[in-house]
């Protein structure tokens, strides 16, 4: 069963534009069929393989698909480093806590002058 939310499709979705169905598939190491209902269940768009290629011949961008396929095997590793990194980052709990938005915004100096913020 693929574990993946809403937004995590969307992430990847704006980030990988020009990735297929089969390719993100892949990347997670699940099966087409699921990747596909998981995307149309989130209503997310996607295109296949096939479509990829149908809708580049008829715009006469053969070059330009095998420029795809060719460089097919970087966008997966990418995509897969793009998963990792990602759940790293949500599984990590930071030691130092997070400074407030007012301390990011003035500097320490300037907070140090104002009595009221």
């Amino acid at each position: 069963m693929l574990m993946i939310e809403k937004d995590e499709c969307q992430l990847i979705t704006e980030e990988f534009r020009d990735v297929t169905i089969e390719d993100i598939a892949e990347a997670i190491n699940v099966g087409v069929e699921e990747c596909r209902k998981k995307w149309k269940a989130y209503g997310q768009p996607y295109k296949t393989r096939n479509a990829l290629f149908e809708e580049h011949y008829k715009l006469g961008l053969r070059v330009q698909y095998d420029r795809y396929v060719h460089a097919r095997p970087k966008r997966i590793k990418a995509l897969r480093e793009f998963i990792n990194q990602k759940t790293a980052v949500i599984n990590c709990r930071s030691i130092v806590p997070p400074k407030p938005f007012l301390t990011r915004k003035y500097s320490e100096k300037q907070l140090s002058g104002k009595r009221r913020v």
